[in-house]
């Protein structure tokens, strides 16, 4: 249980250490992929000291994983694989389609048939923390494809963002944003 988990960290050293030493010999991992563990045992690690925080777990580790994800590729290092990334650590199933601006109606089912709210044409009340967020031509994106990224937290129209391939830069980093009709959904994660 956690309390086993709990004893192990602190045996072992920070959940950084304990993660990369497992990655390395027992699972043979090289350096791809040890990122994306690191960030999402310690999300873990901090909702097993805390697990009367607010929300689902999954999607609270989810979140707090992407703090460790900041600087870091994911996947492909398009906008697309952070948001993949996030529904299939919440979820446990990969999104479909290519465009960023139309996840919420390529996976409408799958992510409604999981827990999540599928928002069309979201208006700024719409915006709430740990939604997959979309965009289509606008001032975000100006590709065809649109773009797509997660809500850090939100304040009145603002919002901050974890996003990935803005003005070519493919690796997570955060973006203060504010609510324009560009905007093409608003996929809020499952809650408690």
């Amino acid at each position: 249980g956690s309390s086993t988990l709990k004893r192990i960290v602190a045996e072992q050293g920070n959940v950084a250490t304990l993660t990369s030493e497992v990655f390395k010999d027992y699972e043979g991992g090289g350096a791809s992929g040890l990122s994306e563990r690191v960030a999402f045992a310690q999300a873990w690690a901090n909702w097993l000291n805390n697990p009367n925080s607010a929300g689902n777990a999954s999607t609270q580790g989810a979140i707090s994983s992407l703090n460790a994800l900041i600087g870091q590729k994911i996947g492909s290092g398009q906008c697309y694989a952070l948001s993949q990334w996030y529904v299939e650590n919440i979820s446990h199933f990969r999104l479909v389609g290519m465009n960023a601006k139309d996840i919420g109606s390529d996976n409408r089912t799958a992510l409604q048939n999981a827990g999540w709210t599928v928002i069309p044409n979201p208006q700024a009340s719409d915006l709430k923390a740990g939604a997959v967020v979309c965009w289509g031509y606008g001032p975000i994106s100006q590709s065809s494809y649109g773009h797509t990224g997660v809500i850090n937290s939100v304040s009145g129209n603002s919002f901050t963002t974890y996003e990935q391939n803005v003005n070519g830069n493919q690796t997570v980093q955060m973006y203060q944003r504010v609510w324009d009709a560009s905007l093409t959904f608003v996929i809020v994660p499952p809650q408690k």
